[in-house]
């Protein structure tokens, strides 16, 4: 990971910082609201909006309760692929194909690398373990490598670039997205994979990383959208009018057609709930850009989108160590506390940093 005076192969666009921001407030939340989950069954209290929070935690049902929350995941790789087309290309087109997969392959590198410390740091080795070696013997390697966090953004990163150089039509890219949704929607009803349930573990059936397959298709489907608005940034409003928008519009009623058929689900990434993201993001882009054009500009969510990777290392990592640190009785019986403790700290303490990094012009970025 590198800290960099800001400068780029591509011009930064406000509103994309500011939508890229939006995805980095909903990490933190639902980092902070998934770590205080509670059990309904034994009367403990969820601590936080329960919208605010995944909706399988509160009802396990068929079809499962889907929140904000669970749409933020999809959101967040629609924007990776969204501003990957424009890193990646820009070096694609300015220095060659070798020295975008050189950019390409160190992020991906380090996407990687980061994962493993977050995992080494958040469960360390043991008395057990008498060596290193023993402790990587039995490392969760599956995690690290397809369905933790930061794996999932560096398996969407690969999907993209890989993508991204050999469709270089952004239309392409996009039906390509929906081939993997379609794919993935026939091997879903098919149930050839857990969908984990104690019946399909009882069964044996294998646990593939559907979730990282489908993320990685709305990685591929948000690079055709950024495609689409790179392309006309002398005049972005053509772009949200004749593309954006309606392809945004048709994605959600997709999305609510398929919900008739193969609901939304968040462990397994239905198509509905891809389409779902997509649509959403599409009309968050078209938001804050009117916004932007009318003069208002949310700070705190630019901040938050131009260092967007430093606060998924901090929701990823850093949270998990401040709350365990937290009694969880105390936060329990005083509603106030776990308010200030929860709600408030964490997150101010995150746009404080961003703020500051902003100001200085220093951006985290591999």
């Amino acid at each position: 990971m590198a800290k960099v005076r800001a400068k780029f192969q591509h011009e930064r666009y406000v509103w994309l910082d500011q939508a890229r921001g939006v995805v980095g407030l909903l990490y933190m939340i639902s980092a902070l609201t998934w770590a205080n989950s509670a059990d309904l069954l034994a009367g403990e209290r969820f601590l936080g909006p329960p919208y605010l929070d995944h909706g399988f935690h509160y009802f396990r049902g068929n079809p499962p309760m889907i929140t904000i929350i669970d749409v933020g995941q999809p959101i967040f790789l629609f924007f990776v692929g969204f501003s990957g087309y424009i890193a990646f290309s820009s070096r694609l087109k300015k220095t060659g194909v070798l020295s975008a997969w050189r950019y390409g392959g160190v992020r991906i590198a380090l996407l990687y690398a980061l994962s493993a410390i977050g995992k080494i740091i958040n469960d360390p080795p043991g008395e057990e373990h008498a060596s290193w070696a023993q402790y990587f013997s039995g490392f969760n390697w599956y995690a690290v490598l397809s369905v933790d966090v930061l794996a999932i953004i560096a398996v969407g990163c690969i999907g993209t670039y890989v993508a991204i150089t050999i469709f270089r039509k952004a239309l392409h890219r996009v039906v390509l997205a929906l081939g993997i949704f379609i794919a993935h929607a026939f091997v879903y009803a098919l149930y050839w994979t857990d969908r984990h349930t104690a019946m399909d573990y009882m069964l044996g059936l294998p646990e593939l990383p559907v979730l990282t397959f489908a993320l990685m298709g709305l990685s591929i489907l948000g690079s055709g959208f950024g495609q689409w608005v790179h392309e006309s940034r002398e005049d972005v409003g053509s772009a949200l009018r004749e593309r954006i928008v309606p392809w945004s519009c048709g994605c959600l009623m997709v999305s609510f057609l398929l919900e008739w058929v193969q609901p939304s689900e968040h462990h397994d990434g239905t198509m509905a709930l891809m389409l779902l993201g997509a649509g959403l993001s599409g009309l968050l882009i078209t938001v804050l850009y009117c916004m932007e054009q009318v003069g208002i500009v949310l700070v705190t969510l630019r901040a938050l989108g131009r260092n967007l990777l430093l606060v998924f290392i901090i929701g990823a990592v850093l949270f998990e160590i401040y709350l365990d640190a937290i009694p969880d009785t105390w936060i329990q019986n005083y509603p106030l506390a776990a308010m200030v403790c929860i709600g408030f700290i964490p997150i101010f303490s995150v746009v404080l940093v961003t703020r500051v990094l902003e100001r200085y012009n220093i951006v985290f970025r591999v």
